[in-house]
């Protein structure tokens, strides 16, 4: 399978309608008095879920999902999908799982679909981000698979929670790849120390040393992704000034390979003051304006400014980051799920998901963007006098149905 999923769009019409009380009530009793289905329930080691031609849960095991499995199974019943993850787009229509626009690039709808129609055995992903508004990713490999109880035509889905098999993939291809450029500069740059006469030793120094923090940078970036999600990421807030943070967000590209051929404008802002953690904080806008400029061709320009709040407003200031280009719709429905990437095989998935954890988890803002042709792209991170206090925070909750 690939390392991410490609959006594809499903073909044609999403079948939305469910059946009868009755007749779901029939299926699910078929369903449990089958052998066969209940040997594969018992022997399943992830989740298992059996659906009807509706794509309704019939049966359930969950496995190692979730802590309480056989309550969460019997909850499922009936419910898509979707439903049963607790997927942000399933209440998004009427018509529930398979209904919302984000819907028609979702893997595990085109993977039961056709699986359906086709009557063969058919392997997908899906990203799904999940819980009542909080970030919960689950990274899924999915299986299903045609079967027959009683004359009636079911699709047996298998699940297998794939999160560290992403994690170790983003490290390996994207973490170590971009530590190891990094080192390269910086091996280069100290022989260059070597070789040149005393009065340009500053200069060579000082890109030795941006070198130095880049690479600082990139680990702690990752360790503070780790920490946000296992819930355990202190912050450490302090009072901050808008036009300071912008000053040295711009002064940490100054050496970066994306800004050689594209400009960083710092478009005037109104004096802002509040608290927050100013080590979190460049990470997230660093994200932004890494992501701005990777949708900059060269010689184009990416602006950055702050707006302060209006009166009545919760937020004490409002950070912002645009960049011409627009995003095609498939991308930004998806575009803050953990691990989805723009960029395929070579892309971080990371950098979205991360300034929505990291903004919002522990600093206690919002982030948000606006992406139309004609206008592009803008990312903003609205943040409040103070971040929340650790009891008011939640660690993201591990996967569960």
């Amino acid at each position: 399978m690939p390392d991410s999923p490609h959006l594809v769009a499903v073909d044609g019409p999403v079948p939305l309608g469910r059946a009868s009380l009755r007749g779901l009530q029939e299926e699910i009793e078929a369903v449990v008095a089958s052998p066969v289905v209940r040997a594969l329930l018992d022997a399943v080691g992830g989740g298992l879920l059996v659906l009807n031609s509706h794509r309704q849960i019939v049966a359930a095991s969950l496995g190692s999902l979730v802590a309480d499995s056989e309550a969460a199974a019997r909850e499922a019943l009936g419910l898509r999908p979707g439903e049963a993850l607790g997927c942000e787009h399933a209440a998004e229509r009427p018509g529930g799982c398979g209904a919302a626009e984000a819907c028609r690039t979702c893997g595990a709808l085109r993977t039961i679909l056709s699986c359906q129609s086709q009557r063969l055995p058919t392997e997908g992903e899906c990203l799904v981000t999940a819980g009542n508004g909080e970030l919960r990713p689950f990274e899924l490999r999915l299986r299903a698979s045609p079967i027959e109880v009683e004359g009636r035509r079911f699709t047996v889905l298998a699940i297998r929670d794939a999160s560290d098999e992403k994690r170790r993939s983003i490290l390996e291809r994207v973490f170590f790849h971009d530590i190891l450029n990094s080192l390269a500069g910086l091996s280069s740059a100290s022989q260059v120390l070597l070789r040149v006469p005393p009065e340009r030793y500053a200069a060579s120094a000082e890109r030795v040393v941006r070198l130095v923090r880049r690479v600082e940078s990139e680990i702690c970036s990752q360790r503070a992704l780790l920490q946000a999600e296992h819930g355990t990421l202190e912050i450490n807030p302090s009072t901050l000034r808008a036009a300071e943070v912008l000053r040295d967000l711009v002064a940490g590209f100054s050496a970066h390979p994306l800004a050689r051929e594209r400009a960083i404008q710092l478009s005037d802002s109104r004096e802002v003051e509040f608290q927050s953690d100013p080590a979190l904080l460049l990470r997230v806008l660093t994200n932004m304006v890494t992501n701005a400029l990777e949708a900059t061709g060269e010689g184009g320009t990416v602006r950055v400014w702050c707006d302060p709040a209006k009166p009545g407003s919760p937020w004490a200031a409002t950070f912002h980051v645009h960049n011409e280009a627009a995003m095609p719709r498939g991308v930004a429905l998806h575009v803050f799920q953990r691990s989805f990437s723009t960029k395929g095989r070579a892309g971080r998935g990371l950098g979205t998901y991360a300034m929505k954890l990291l903004g919002e988890r522990y600093l206690g803002g919002a982030v948000s963007f606006v992406s139309e042709e004609g206008t592009g792209t803008t990312f903003s991170l609205r943040l409040p006098a103070r971040p929340p206090s650790p009891a008011a925070r939640q660690g993201p909750p591990g996967p569960c149905f």
